[in-house]
């Protein structure tokens, strides 16, 4: 058995290192809210990659040509690998990293309540002697 004193103190800091990781778990949770509008608006800027657009009032000629291949195959690829490969591994981590908070969180209350109901047997133990 231990002391009453020691489990209290432990006690009390599981709480906070409860308290510690649900904020962290919010603000992450707020982060992946903020990151998927983000997301979203980036998508909606696409076009920006092929503007403006070439015609032969703007610019024509193989020079033209050159540079919107380069625009449309180079940039937009780019511009799509980020939209898709980029932020989705940015999510997955993001994910990775709440779920592993989540699963200490569910440790820590294991963790107090265990030591809750060591405490209180050993306060009905004291009152018995």
């Amino acid at each position: 058995m231990g002391c009453p004193k020691v489990l209290s103190s432990s006690i009390a800091y599981s709480y906070s290192q409860l308290r510690l990781k649900q904020e962290q778990l919010d603000r992450l949770h707020r982060c992946e809210t903020k990151l998927n509008q983000c997301i979203q608006e980036f998508a909606q800027y696409e076009f920006l990659c092929i503007e403006p657009s070439l015609s032969p009032d703007t610019w024509n000629g193989s020079l033209a040509n050159q540079f919107n291949e380069i625009r449309t195959e180079n940039i937009q690829s780019s511009y799509r690998d980020i939209e898709h490969r980029q932020f989705n591994s940015i999510l997955q981590l993001l994910n990775e990293k709440m779920n592993q908070i989540q699963e200490e969180i569910t440790s820590l209350k294991h963790s107090i309540s265990s030591m809750e109901t060591e405490l209180s047997r050993e306060q009905e133990a004291k009152k018995l002697k």
